[in-house]
């Protein structure tokens, strides 16, 4: 299951992470409503997956969880980033008609859990 949540970890961040934002959310500051969020002068999240890796310990910690309770432990935990708190504020705005169907599955289905 470990390799699992890491694989779709990594999916996850990697759809993010290939979203224009600035195209996908245009007229949106996002230095001031996701200020930790790091984003590229083009308008490319820059999230590192590593950062939300999990490790046995956790597993064993955690055993009792399912993915979307996983999911939602790591990204609204983390000290690196809270990843709930982008993808929740995310969805709350107005997107361009050209966003990616997968970030919006994902947005949506983080969203309303």
């Amino acid at each position: 299951m470990i390799n699992d949540v890491n694989k779709s970890i990594n999916e996850i961040v990697e759809i993010i992470n290939n979203q224009n934002l600035l195209e996908a959310f245009p007229n949106t500051n996002f230095t001031e409503i996701l200020p930790n969020l790091l984003m590229t002068e083009e308008g490319y999240p820059n999230i590192d997956y590593t950062k939300f890796i999990i490790d046995e310990y956790y597993m064993e910690n955690n055993s009792e969880k399912n993915f979307e309770e996983i999911f939602t432990d790591i990204f609204n935990n983390s000290s690196y980033l809270n990843l709930l708190k982008v993808i929740y504020t995310l969805s709350e705005l107005e997107m361009s008609p050209n966003v990616d169907e997968h970030f919006k599955e994902i947005l949506l289905n983080m969203k309303n859990g």
